[in-house]
């Protein structure tokens, strides 16, 4: 059994070094076993430092055609090496800036090899964050828009472990061609969750931007299109419901609503078609988003054969 931490490095050579350090003096405390290091060059080859990494015996790496943002990295890398890693094998996904910190690898890989399920992923639950004051309200209003439209709550990222057999198969999934840490959310396998407190950055400072976190909690929203879609339908279901009882009433009963205000039946009309429209909408996304499941699916049969 061998141990794998995999990690994409974007102009971060030198945080990846303390990364590996701590890794490596965990690993020996803590007898979880020697790691092997997957760089993943997520500059699509123009940071010419990673190329001082490649004489480390314990360090892979793995070259992306163009900066492809941690989601589609993770995803696109492991893919590319699954059939490298043998079924038992332990994969841990974290970022090489420090906010994932080595010292919670012990307890992921512990609970991981405390299940006799392969198919197990453990994620770290995010206990306390080390961010500016604006990122946590965002952040916190994203956790409530999230658990609004979808019904569950998002404190993951892309820190977890899991066994080779989980990247050989539920890797392949279709939502992970979206988002990797909401696929790993999203898709149907058992889960495990340890706390986790965010660490401090090692070195530099984040290349992360405004667009780019808007950007990234949008694609985290979309392996659940599905549910936000059905959930959105009987919203306004209920929505024309209540309005067209309200214009039923007015037509029935029309003095008894002479003595409301006169806007009421107005905004009960522009209640029912915009809940049309958004039962419309809803059914639209919906039938797309199968679709497009459908789609990626029938591509995977023509050109993956799983190694079990």
């Amino acid at each position: 059994m061998k141990l794998f931490i995999t990690t994409p490095v974007y102009f971060d050579v030198p945080s990846f070094r303390i990364l590996r350090d701590r890794v490596r003096s965990v690993s020996i405390q803590s007898k979880i076993g020697t790691p092997e290091f997957l760089v993943i060059d997520d500059s699509g080859g123009n940071d010419t430092e990673i190329d001082s990494l490649r004489n480390d015996s314990d360090t892979r790496i793995i070259n992306v055609p163009f900066n492809m943002g941690s989601q589609r990295a993770f995803v696109y890398s492991l893919r590319l090496l699954c059939k490298d890693i043998g079924p038992e094998d332990i994969v841990v996904t974290m970022d090489a800036d420090g906010e994932d910190q080595p010292e919670h690898i012990p307890a992921l890989v512990e609970t991981l090899n405390n299940s006799t399920e392969n198919n197990r992923v453990v994620l770290a639950r995010r206990k306390r964050r080390r961010d500016p004051y604006w990122f946590k309200v965002g952040y916190v209003l994203f956790k409530w828009i999230f658990r609004g439209l979808i019904g569950t709550e998002i404190s993951t990222g892309n820190f977890a472990a899991m066994r080779g057999h989980f990247v050989q198969t539920l890797l392949w999934h279709p939502h992970f061609d979206l988002v990797y840490a909401g696929g790993l959310v999203s898709v149907n396998t058992p889960k495990s969750f340890v706390p986790c407190e965010r660490g401090p950055r090692y070195a530099g400072e984040s290349k992360m931007t405004y667009l780019n976190l808007c950007m990234h909690a949008v694609r985290m929203l979309m392996p659940f299109l599905d549910r936000i879609a059905i959930r959105a339908a009987l919203f306004s279901l209920i929505l024309m419901f209540a309005s067209s009882m309200i214009l039923a009433t007015n037509w029935i009963f029309p003095d008894f609503f002479s003595t409301l205000p006169k806007w009421l039946p107005l905004l009960a009309q522009a209640v029912w078609l915009g809940s049309g429209l958004l039962l419309l909408s809803s059914l639209t996304i919906f039938i797309s988003f199968i679709h497009h499941q459908s789609a990626l699916v029938r591509a995977l049969q023509r050109s993956f054969v799983p190694r079990v």
